[in-house]
């Protein structure tokens, strides 16, 4: 289990007569990957593996969230063959919002969550979630390959799903 800290504070280890809560170690690694590939442990949690960038500002508009993302998103589905990948940011970020639209990841709003880290009341405590289920990334893909073979900047029947070299 591990006691999250914030930064600048120095983890705390607690313990009681049977338990010790401490920070993750990699010796951890072999016993958490036995206890994730346990079917009956993980029966009540829903997997969920989230996709993330963060850019220094002179590599903005530059394409390369959309481009490491997709990379990531294919490594993902077809080697890992996850079945669902997920996104979130605050709803000002519309950089981001663009990205993953143009991955053809989809926002179910009633999935929208204020961030449990956020001080109630700041303004990036709220948060919009978006997905991507493996059978959708498939056929975002299809059209990715249709663009870059026709040379087209989009398809007639895409409207979120624009691949371009620049975010």
């Amino acid at each position: 289990m591990v006691c999250a800290t914030n930064e600048g504070v120095k983890p705390t280890e607690l313990a009681t007569e049977r338990l010790i809560l401490r920070r993750f170690r990699a010796a951890d690694c072999v016993p958490f990957a036995r206890l994730n590939a346990d079917p009956e442990v993980m029966r009540f949690f829903t997997p969920c593996v989230e996709i993330a960038w963060r850019l220094a500002r002179e590599a903005w508009g530059r394409g390369y969230a959309s481009e490491g993302a997709r990379e990531a998103l294919r490594h993902a589905f077809q080697v890992l063959k996850l079945a669902e990948i997920v996104s979130f940011t605050v709803p000002a970020k519309q950089p981001s919002l663009r990205v993953m639209e143009r991955l053809g990841m989809r926002r179910e709003p009633a999935e929208d969550f204020d961030h449990p880290r956020v001080p109630e009341g700041h303004p990036l405590r709220r948060h919009v979630l978006y997905r991507l289920p493996r059978a959708a990334w498939a056929g975002c893909e299809k059209r990715v390959s249709e663009i870059e073979t026709s040379g087209l900047d989009r398809l007639p029947d895409s409207t979120n799903f624009l691949p371009t070299s620049r975010d």
